[in-house]
C-alpha cells in the first residue's frame, strides 16, 4: 500500500472511531441529563402532592383528596399518581381506596426509603417511576403525632408517581441527529481536505523511496517525480 491509500486508510478508520466514541458519549451523558431530569420534576410534583395532602389534612378537607390527586394527574407528561395508606393509618382510621399496587409500594412502606424506576422503550413509551415515603413530621409549622398515633419518622403512607419522559427521549434524539449529522459533514470535509491539499504531495515520497530501492540495487537511472497540482 502507498503513502496516499496509507494515510487516507488510517485518517478515515480513526475519524470513524472517533465519530462513534462521541456519538456513544454523547447518548450516555444525554441519558443521564435526562434521568436526573425526570426525577428532578417527579421530586418537586410528589413532595407537592405530600404538602398538598399535608394541608387538606390540618384543614379537616381529605374527604376531597380525590378530587386533588385527579387534579394532579391531569398535569403535562404524568401517567398516574396514587397514595397508600400505612397499616397504622387503616388501623386508626380505615382503609379507605388508598390500596397497594406493586411490591414496590409494599417495600417503600416496610422500609421508609424511596425507590426510583426508570422503563426505557426504544420505539415505545418510556416512563419514570418515584415512590416516596411519606413519614410523620414534628416541626414548628406541623406536628403529624396530633392525629397520627406513633411516632417521628414513622411511615404514614406512601406516594408512587409515573410519568412519561418521551418528551425528554424526542429531545434527546433531535441533538443526536443534528450532532451526527454536523460530525459526518466535518470529517467528509476533512478527508476531502486531505485528499485535494495535502495527499497529491505524497507521491514524492512514494517516488523517493523508489530511487532509493533502485539506487540500492545498482540502478542509478530512475529519478524523482514532482507532484503535480490538480486543477
Amino acid at each position: 500500500m502507498d503513502s496516499k491509500k496509507s494515510i487516507l486508510s488510517t485518517l478515515t478508520i480513526a475519524m470513524v472511531v472517533i465519530f462513534i466514541a462521541m456519538i456513544v458519549n454523547i447518548t450516555m451523558n444525554l441519558r443521564d441529563f435526562g434521568f436526573d431530569s425526570a426525577k428532578t420534576k417527579a421530586n418537586l410534583v410528589a413532595e407537592s402532592v405530600k404538602n398538598g395532602l399535608t394541608a387538606h389534612m390540618v384543614n379537616g378537607i381529605m374527604a376531597n383528596r380525590d378530587f386533588y390527586i385527579n387534579q394532579t394527574k391531569n398535569l403535562n407528561h404524568i401517567d398516574d399518581i396514587w397514595i397508600i395508606r400505612a397499616p397504622s393509618v387503616e388501623k386508626q382510621y380505615g382503609a379507605g381506596e388508598e390500596l397497594v399496587h406493586d411490591e414496590i409500594d409494599k417495600k417503600v412502606l416496610k422500609t421508609g426509603v424511596e425507590i426510583e424506576e426508570l422503563n426505557e422503550q426504544f420505539l415505545g413509551h418510556s416512563t419514570y417511576r418515584i415512590t416516596i415515603p411519606y413519614k410523620a413530621e414534628v416541626t414548628n409549622e406541623i406536628n403529624c403525632l396530633s392525629c397520627h398515633e406513633g411516632k417521628e419518622g414513622d411511615v404514614l403512607g406512601v406516594i408512587s408517581m409515573v410519568m412519561s419522559v418521551d418528551d425528554i427521549k424526542l429531545t434527546s434524539v433531535n441533538i443526536i441527529v443534528i450532532t451526527s449529522i454536523i460530525s459526518l459533514a466535518l470529517i467528509i470535509f476533512i478527508i476531502w481536505f486531505v485528499q485535494r491539499l495535502i495527499v497529491p504531495y505524497l507521491s514524492i515520497f512514494d517516488s523517493i523511496k523508489e530511487v532509493m530501492k533502485k539506487a540500492h540495487g545498482g540502478d542509478y537511472s530512475a529519478r524523482i517525480e514532482t507532484a503535480k497540482r490538480r486543477s
